[in-house]
């Protein structure tokens, strides 16, 4: 065996069967306050424990502990039952705070998205490959010599799939009425197709049909695009009730460039970024001021009892001290 061969060897880790077993609820509270956690009331405990899965609610305990000196993870002194279930509380205040800012700008880019590309192409123009960027739509080859869809092609036929699976009662009229179906007027497919295959359809557009859309956000094209992308990834992770008050994004959005943007860009793989993000699309395409104002003031009291209740966890969010005090944040 080659020098290189030994060594890679070394690095393969014997893989062995899993070792943990099945636990009781009196068996889950044991490990916790082994572990060093107060649990002053057990069957309160154990009832939450009955509600959420011990393994989510571990989760939430990692930022309480610690690992000892055999690598096993320990409570920090002090810390009772009650701070994780305080955190699991305002994470979920948190993820509908931003759950709903998230559902104010996909309705408002759906509608932008269908106005603009309808108007320039009508309304079955989503069904012509040359309304698209050209690597969107180009087919290749495969290994035997056959071609293979293009991304258009799988992006397209995804669309058919979601509205033959619509149950929309529009969509039943329009099948039963039109002779296009299963292919919908950009404006009535782009209310029944998923945030994702959305994002996809902008993404690929051609970059003068993008420009209006990003113009109506202050934004250009390629920063609107980031943003969006970002943005199906965070409401699937409010969709599938995740932790998020600590995620680090594994899509992290792409910011304009200028000064005012630095303290965001210093932590735009977290939250503060997302909320920031959010803010600035309120501001500018919001049919009524209040529902930025609104959402504001109830991020701004989420975020404030958060920090009251737990200052030594206010890094793990992104958000600096002084952030009401930004600019991203005041200006709009």
């Amino acid at each position: 065996m080659s020098i290189k061969g030994a060594f890679l060897s070394m690095q393969i880790e014997v893989k062995r069967p899993y070792p943990k077993g099945w636990l009781s609820y009196d068996g889950q509270i044991e490990k916790l306050v082994k572990r060093g956690l107060s649990v002053p009331d057990t069957e309160a405990a154990k009832r939450f424990l009955a509600y959420s899965n011990y393994y989510r609610f571990t989760g939430y305990c990692l930022r309480f502990q610690h690992k000892d000196s055999n690598g096993e993870r320990e409570f920090n002194q002090g810390v009772s039952f009650a701070d994780v279930t305080t955190l699991y509380d305002f994470d979920k205040e948190l993820r509908d705070c931003i759950a709903n800012a998230l559902e104010s700008v996909e309705i408002s880019f759906r509608s932008a998205v269908a106005y603009h590309f309808a108007e320039l192409h009508g309304a079955f123009g989503h069904t012509r490959p040359d309304n698209f960027d050209r690597r969107f739509t180009t087919r290749t080859t495969g290994d035997d010599g056959r071609p293979r869809p293009s991304q258009y092609d799988e992006w397209h036929n995804g669309l058919i799939e979601e509205t033959k699976r619509s149950n929309e009662l529009f969509v039943k009229h329009f099948q039963l009425k039109y002779s296009q179906f299963p292919d919908l007027p950009i404006w009535t497919a782009l209310e029944i197709c998923s945030f994702g295959t959305l994002s996809k359809m902008f993404k690929n557009m051609l970059r003068l049909d993008m420009r209006p859309i990003a113009v109506r956000y202050s934004l250009q094209a390629s920063t609107l695009d980031s943003w969006i992308h970002t943005f199906v990834y965070v409401r699937n992770i409010c969709a599938h009730h995740s932790r998020l008050w600590d995620k680090i994004l594994a899509i992290a959005p792409q910011l304009p460039p200028g000064k005012k943007w630095d303290v965001v860009r210093k932590a735009n793989n977290k939250l503060y970024a997302v909320a920031m993000l959010l803010n600035w699309m309120l501001a500018h395409d919001s049919f009524d001021p209040k529902i930025h104002a609104d959402w504001k003031r109830s991020l701004t009291t989420i975020m404030d009892s958060f920090f009251l209740r737990f200052p030594s966890l206010m890094g793990y969010t992104g958000f600096p001290i002084d952030w009401k005090r930004h600019e991203i944040w005041t200006a709009v």
